[in-house]
């Protein structure tokens, strides 16, 4: 079954996350001229942000380590507007850069994710415009919810 990330970035049960974010993506016009983004591209995007394992550097130890991403409290309140249909054109971004990512990861044997991180940052860089925190949270009755801003 499909999950959503909270706020926090755990994640609940649904299973109807990414064909609401297909769905939504379909008015978005895409860098490759395509509109929206299929439910096999949100399906790696999800695996690859919320559950794959990468080659990280570990700045303290120098030493590449396999590993999740940190729960990251931005990606996750993107997911939930995407999921929702409220997405911002950044949100957009953030699937473009994540989907970039993982193909370039793919791609190219022994690359790290901070490697593939810098190099798709040139094209989709959503750190540079990433939304700052709204506060928000997905609850199961698909009311939005704000908190503890």
């Amino acid at each position: 079954m499909d999950s959503v990330p909270t706020r926090t970035g755990s994640r609940r049960s649904t299973p109807r996350d990414i064909s609401a974010i297909s769905r939504h993506s379909s008015g978005y016009f895409r860098a490759s001229g395509r509109h929206g983004f299929s439910e096999d591209e949100i399906t790696a995007v999800k695996k690859h942000v919320f559950e794959t394992e990468h080659p990280i550097l570990d700045y303290e130890t120098n030493e590449i380590l396999l590993q999740r991403f940190d729960a990251n409290a931005d990606m996750a309140e993107a997911w939930i507007r995407l999921r929702s249909g409220r997405a911002l054109s950044e949100d957009y971004l953030l699937l473009e850069h994540e989907l970039a990512e993982l193909i370039y990861m793919s791609e190219i044997p022994g690359v790290t994710y901070q490697q593939a991180h810098r190099f798709i940052q040139e094209k989709f860089n959503w750190d540079k415009v990433r939304p700052s925190s709204r506060g928000e949270d997905f609850e199961s009755d698909g009311k939005w919810q704000f908190c503890c801003m």
